[in-house]
């Protein structure tokens, strides 16, 4: 899940306010990693002030963390720590494949502790896809879809659109579309649909994909070779 978590932190904070605007009421929100003074470093990826002493704290979820209650309280301690002047909202946005099933809050004796919760299913794909900002056009793949090929020709048509005038830009984008593909099961569709395009990209050799393209083809290369042992058996 590291290629989609990098992936994802890194789009967000370039500026997505379509996406700000329906999962937390916000309009631009400007994130950047707040270092926190835990043993061997660390830092919140996606923290920002939104208003004077309130800052909004999101993470990103792909899987179905069952921790991920105590995690974020963890992570709001942390936030605090570094800056008591704060008051803080959290907000975790899932994007994964399955239906999602992690609870937002934690009670307990004395406790009670909620953070806000959102699927990215739920996202309007028609108000992210009209956005001028490539990552809202991008975040559209995520929303609720019958017909995933057909999303996946409207945020590349957009993208298209959006960068005629910097391939080099639009290459990038397009290699964050093929990244995170495969978490709506569209990989392959992507990939054959940039392939038709008017552009020369090689997705194996970009500077922000070549490790996680040669991982899919050994991959896919094991799973022929099981296929082939299979059939021959057969």
């Amino acid at each position: 899940m590291q290629t989609y978590d990098l992936t994802l932190k890194d789009l967000l904070m370039d500026g997505a306010p379509v996406l700000w605007q329906q999962t937390a009421g916000l309009g631009e929100v400007r994130l950047a990693p707040l270092e926190v003074p835990v043993v061997g470093g660390g830092r919140l990826d996606l923290f920002g002030e939104i208003a004077e002493g309130l800052a909004l704290h999101t993470e990103i979820q792909a899987d179905n963390d069952p921790t991920m209650a105590t995690r974020m309280l963890g992570y709001l301690w942390l936030a605090l720590r570094q800056r008591p002047d704060l008051r803080v909202r959290q907000m975790v946005l899932y994007v994964g494949r399955e239906n999602l099933r992690m609870p937002d809050r934690l009670e307990g004796p004395g406790l009670h502790y909620h953070f806000d919760l959102m699927d990215a299913r739920r996202l309007s794909a028609e108000a992210l896809l009209a956005s001028a900002h490539p990552c809202d056009i991008i975040m559209a793949l995520f929303a609720a879809t019958d017909d995933i090929q057909q999303r996946v020709q409207k945020v590349l048509a957009r993208l298209a659109a959006h960068f005629a005038d910097s391939p080099s830009r639009l290459r990038d984008a397009l290699v964050r579309v093929a990244l995170l593909a495969p978490l709506r099961n569209a990989g392959s569709i992507v990939q054959e649909e940039i392939c038709a395009m008017p552009i020369t990209i090689n997705l194996e050799t970009h500077p922000f994909a070549s490790q996680f393209f040669l991982k899919g083809r050994v991959e896919g290369k094991a799973e022929g070779k099981a296929e082939g042992k299979a059939e021959g058996k057969a």
